[in-house]
């Protein structure tokens, strides 16, 4: 639709309010919506205040006759459903799972993010424990901040090896004050003889870290 037909349907007389604007779902590959094009439709529905609804594939089996996810966005189709969902809920009103699969507590997270703001990562560490940490407000360019994570008990340098995008760290005694401080890297670092590295996000759950905002509360679940 585009907006001479939009205003066409208003000027019938229709309250916007009344209105729903849902984006389709595409089964067959290479077909999906273009990013871009999907954002200028949401900005016209916006400037009329309709809600907008869209697709994410199942995190499990697909439904036929392709079997190729049912995804709105082509970017999504093979991405983390949950990536998906989260991106979608960041831009959209609602979202919808177009497959039958929802495996991996999907929607059950998918529900704690758009109502609770929180967003689960799964994550590989020996020493963190799994639970909800919240990000700073303020945002650093090169990692994402866990606030309340700094002890005054000694943390001794080891693992002092270079990071890679999703790797989990704690500072050392080599910082002082900010020893125990943890962060999750936005992009590969080199080695610091005052971080060790303690973990990473697993590989699936990578695209999440650009989901992240100031101040997010962060659910890690460690494997």
């Amino acid at each position: 639709m585009n907006e001479d037909e939009l205003l066409a349907v208003l000027g019938g007389g229709v309250e916007p309010e009344s209105l729903i604007a849902w984006h389709n779902f595409y089964p067959r590959p290479e077909t999906g919506l273009e990013e871009e094009f999907f954002h200028e439709q949401n900005r016209m529905f916006k400037k009329y205040g309709i809600p907008i609804f869209a697709f994410i594939p199942g995190a499990g089996s697909k439904r036929g006759p392709l079997h190729e996810g049912l995804p709105t966005l082509e970017k999504h189709r093979l991405m983390n459903p949950y990536a998906a969902g989260i991106e979608l809920i960041q831009h959209v009103e609602g979202v919808y799972v177009g497959d039958q699969g929802t495996e991996n507590d999907l929607l059950e997270n998918l529900t704690a993010y758009k109502n609770l703001n929180i967003l689960t990562v799964r994550a590989e560490s020996l020493l963190l424990q799994s639970g909800q940490y919240k990000l700073r407000p303020d945002v650093s360019q090169d990692v994402f901040r866990l606030q309340n994570t700094r002890v005054t008990a000694n943390v001794e340098p080891f693992n002092t090896v270079a990071r890679s995008l999703g790797s989990i760290t704690m500072d050392n005694d080599g910082y002082g004050r900010y020893r125990g401080e943890v962060q999750i890297c936005k992009r590969d670092l080199g080695a610091n003889h005052r971080v060790n590295v303690i973990g990473r996000v697993i590989e699936e759950d990578i695209p999440l870290l650009a989901l992240l905002k100031p101040g997010q509360t962060i659910k890690l679940l460690i494997e």
